[in-house]
């Protein structure tokens, strides 16, 4: 029999933001464990708030009596402990740097009244064994979500800002907000054309393809990409990695069983051609493929199949090199989308701003945005900048197809 803790510890600070100021300071620290064990294929589980204690091993081993397949070798002997935190504030610290931070935005945009959170949250990710496997990682990201209003608005909130990273500097963030603020002051036309190149988060397109690459749905004949393994369907600057590097805020370096990756990455799609769907432990066995570390399970659930945290390779490029001085659209809040089983994108964008070299020129009125999952990382690709413009993030450039 093995023994097996998954173990998840969280300490978080939530700042509430009402009328441009915190009305609340939440802190709590929580941890969650999973008891495992392992015997003659079989699997027992048994979780608690809290730590594990002697009652919640007895309920895991009474648990096998259920008799729960798991007929995959736990990990063994393997030792990593990953640190990935960077700036450690205290609580204190935290909300004073906050507060500095609003009173800047107050002053700078008084016609603006800003809601929601602003969080500090640190976790630690641990798996453990009695077999040798010893694998910790821990993080410590500042999340800013702010929703802003104009005060003649009816609106709930207008706007939204938003950075997330691992320092917390007031002057970089003030600036990265100030920037779609003072945009949101200027109401301009949409751009005359049907197709126009589009700033986007991953998400709009690397939602539906977490989808198409589902390795159960990839290989029953279910997914959009089913049949086409070893094709070149997308750009050949398309690589879609599984990301579980640093870079990545998303995941441990490790996932729900234990697996890793060589260099704490691995391809899904490589310079456009479609090298391999996501897979567990059991996906791998069950279709004689490659097992991508892509288990996923809350810390009292059996392991199987997740979407692991992906990224897109980035072009080399900034965000001004890819667009080459054409204007273009940063969208900032889209939501109500869709992907049809046949791969067209379709959303409509209540948010977005007008780019050009470098800055933000004016609040566009809604639209709709549509196009071909195939054509947006194909011929309409445009890359994935280097920088990090706005928010904290990497964005997308792509054309597509827009719709008043």
């Amino acid at each position: 029999m093995i023994k097996e803790l998954y173990r998840f510890e969280t300490t978080e600070t939530s700042l509430n933001v009402t009328q441009s100021e915190i009305d609340s300071v939440r802190r709590k620290h929580i941890v969650k464990s999973g008891c495992r064990v392992y015997e003659a294929g079989c699997i027992g589980i048994a979780g608690t708030l809290g730590e594990a204690t002697e009652e919640t091993w007895r309920q895991a081993e009474a648990n096998l009596a259920r008799k729960v397949p798991y007929p995959y070798d736990p990990e063994q002997n393997k030792v990593r402990h990953n640190d990935r935190s960077q700036e450690v504030l205290d609580s204190g610290e935290f909300t004073a740097r906050v507060e500095q931070l609003l009173n800047r935005l107050r002053t700078a945009f008084p016609r603006m009244i800003f809601s929601n959170k602003v969080n500090m949250s640190e976790t630690t990710v641990s798996l453990t064994n009695d077999a040798g496997l010893d694998y910790c990682c821990r993080d410590l990201t500042y999340a800013v979500m702010l929703l802003a209003k104009d005060v003649d608005s009816a609106a709930v909130f207008d706007t939204a800002a938003q950075y997330l990273g691992r320092s917390f500097d007031v002057d970089a963030i003030f600036a990265d907000v100030s920037q779609i603020m003072e945009a949101h002051q200027t109401v301009l036309p949409l751009p005359e054309g049907n197709t126009l190149p589009l700033i986007v988060e991953s998400g709009l397109v690397k939602d539906p393809l977490n989808q198409a690459l589902n390795g159960q749905l990839f290989y029953r004949g279910a997914s959009l990409l089913s049949g086409k393994q070893g094709q070149k369907l997308f750009s050949g600057d398309v690589t879609l990695q599984v990301d579980r590097t640093p870079d990545s805020y998303a995941s441990a370096f490790f996932d729900a069983e234990g697996s890793i990756l060589p260099g704490d990455t691995l391809p899904l799609i490589e310079n456009g051609v479609l090298t391999r769907p996501y897979a567990d432990k059991k996906t791998a066995a069950e279709f004689s493929c490659e097992n991508t570390a892509a288990a996923g399970a809350n810390y009292d659930d059996l392991p199987q199949l997740a979407a692991p945290n992906t990224s897109f390779a980035s072009s080399g490029k900034s965000l001004q090199e890819l667009l080459q001085g054409r204007d273009a659209v940063l969208v900032v809040m889209a939501s109500g989308g869709d992907c049809t089983p046949d791969g067209m994108v379709a959303t409509p964008v209540q948010t977005s701003y007008l780019y050009r070299d470098g800055r933000l020129l004016g609040k566009l009125p809604e639209f709709s945005v549509r196009g071909s999952l195939f054509d947006l990382l194909g011929k309409n690709y445009l890359g994935r900048s280097d920088d990090k413009p706005f928010c904290g993030f990497q964005w997308l450039a792509v054309e597509a197809e827009i719709a008043p």
